[in-house]
């Protein structure tokens, strides 16, 4: 552990020392020079809540050296999306080594960074026995996007506990228990795996980064961790999540010592799981604890702004209401839920906007209008998204669809 901790502070002392920004506030730089002291110290824990205290006063060199810190897994709780958040929130502010780097995570959490390129730059980091905090950031977030988007999660997931549960280390064990899902879920997951399918794929991109970490310096046990993180993450952001403590850092992973930690949930005065749900659990207590209006308009706006779970939850919600009873407003909402989520690649919500489309043309009709035709087109399209995807209703919709396949002849289809 010492290994880890020095190499972290000797790779990034020179970046603290020569801050982007300097605040005309003594109390907030104080507390910035007192977080870089704690660096030096290799005081970690301290640092994150100096530097906390200095980026809640807008200190821009704070939050990128808190996406640093936290990325990197430096201290407990290990957050993923709090590392991210810092590092946009430092971009937007104009520190230029959060800019220049900036298209990776955006590229990760479009799903576009590819499992080869994050290989290629964990191995040319050269980063001895630490963790990179930008790749860890991209590779965590970027296979968690791209389990949704192929609807490999729950395989991914039975497959790395499977594995992980023949472990020889002790810590990747407490790691397992930790997740908080039951043995009955993922036992036999090593063997369920289709060769060639995504969940295949993006287990054997994990593999590659495994490699790829190893060959630029960092040791096996370390490795082993940062694979658990990523893997700890796209549970986190399952509808599992809800059983799952929180990730830890290097300071307490490798033992199993109950957490009494909590600080970074509260850096920018958040409460913890106030933003947008990630899971049917996280829901469920955003709505208990807030009621069902404003957790509503929380929901709401984490779909609009994008994120894919609040987007097929509120699809879902609008299909669990009979069709003699949805408004004008709820069928709106239905539709455009229902299409934000197809088109962020949840192979379900694919299916069911393929139905909505089904759903438009009049079945009572002698002929078949323009209208009724593209919308045959829309629902064609969108089972043969699905079907890509394997979904065998999908598969089974678009072929009781061919009975139409004669509309080609006419340019239509």
């Amino acid at each position: 552990m010492l290994c880890i901790r020095f190499s972290l502070r000797e790779k990034n002392m020179a970046e603290f020392q020569k801050p982007f920004f300097t605040s005309s506030s003594e109390q907030i730089e104080g507390e910035y020079v007192a977080g870089v002291a704690a660096i030096q110290e290799g005081n970690f824990s301290a640092a994150s809540i100096h530097f906390g205290n200095a980026a809640r006063g807008g200190h821009v060199s704070a939050l990128f050296n808190l996406s640093l810190l936290w990325g990197g897994g430096s201290v407990t709780p290990y957050d993923f999306d709090l590392a991210a958040d810092c590092w946009y929130k430092a971009a937007e502010a104009g520190h230029p080594r959060a800019k220049d780097v900036l298209w990776q995570l955006e590229a990760a959490d479009r799903g576009g960074f590819g499992a080869d390129n994050l290989a290629k730059f964990a191995e040319e980091a050269a980063s001895g026995d630490s963790l990179v905090p930008s790749i860890m950031i991209c590779a965590a977030r970027f296979y968690d996007v791209i389990c949704r988007k192929y609807g490999a999660t729950v395989d991914v997931i039975a497959y790395e506990l499977d594995a992980a549960a023949t472990s020889d280390f002790d810590f990747v064990h407490y790691f397992v228990k930790r997740t908080g899902i039951d043995t009955g879920f993922y036992d036999g997951g090593l063997n369920r795996l289709k060769p060639g399918s995504a969940a295949d794929q993006i287990t054997d991109g994990l593999n590659k980064l495994h490699v790829a970490m190893r060959r630029s310096g960092v040791s096996d046990k370390l490795a082993v961790m940062a694979r658990c993180s990523i893997v700890g993450h796209i549970i986190a952001k399952s509808p599992y999540g809800d059983r799952s403590q929180p990730l830890r850092g290097v300071d307490t992973f490798f033992n199993n010592e109950p957490l009494e930690g909590g600080e970074m949930l509260g850096i920018f005065g958040q409460k913890p799981k106030d933003g947008p749900p990630n899971s049917v659990g996280e829901a469920k207590k955003l709505i208990e604890r807030l009621g069902q209006s404003r957790g509503g308009e929380i929901i709401r706006a984490g779909a609009l702004s994008g994120n894919v779970f609040c987007q097929i939850f509120l699809s879902q919600a609008g299909l669990s209401i009979p069709k003699e009873r949805r408004s004008d407003k709820v069928q709106h909402d239905l539709a455009m839920f229902t299409e934000m989520a197809a088109k962020s690649g949840d192979a379900g919500s694919q299916f069911n906007l393929g139905k909505l489309y089904m759903d438009k043309i009049d079945a009572s009709a002698e002929y078949l209008d323009q209208d009724d035709i593209d919308n045959i087109k829309q629902a064609k399209y969108w089972y043969g998204m699905a079907s890509k995807q394997g979904l065998p209703e999908a598969m089974k919709s678009l072929k009781n669809l061919e009975v139409f396949n004669f509309l080609k002849l006419k340019g239509v289809i």
